[in-house]
């Protein structure tokens, strides 16, 4: 989870180290993934015969713009997304 990551949220501090914080904590999360071979270039019968995922799966997303306090010509995008199984 990135957000525990963030313990500067609350700090006053300027794009360039957030933009360098965020990429730090980005590359150390996908350093922690394991690669996964993709199911999906198998053919239409054999995907067919995969289980179902778990029901009701949720799957959420936002964004928005965060503008630079010092500087508010420059902001930045920035998207979130979750998605997970409602029964776990």
């Amino acid at each position: 989870m990135i957000l525990p990551s963030i313990d500067w949220i609350n700090k006053a501090l300027n794009a360039s180290t957030v933009r360098n914080h965020l990429i730090s904590v980005a590359k150390r999360q996908e350093s922690e993934l394991a690669e996964q071979p993709d199911f999906l270039d198998k053919s239409a019968y054999d995907n067919e015969q995969l289980p179902r995922p778990g029901k009701p799966m949720v799957i959420g997303f936002d964004g928005g713009y965060v503008r630079d306090s010092h500087n508010r010509k420059n902001n930045f995008e920035i998207i979130i997304g979750k998605a997970y199984a409602e029964n776990i």
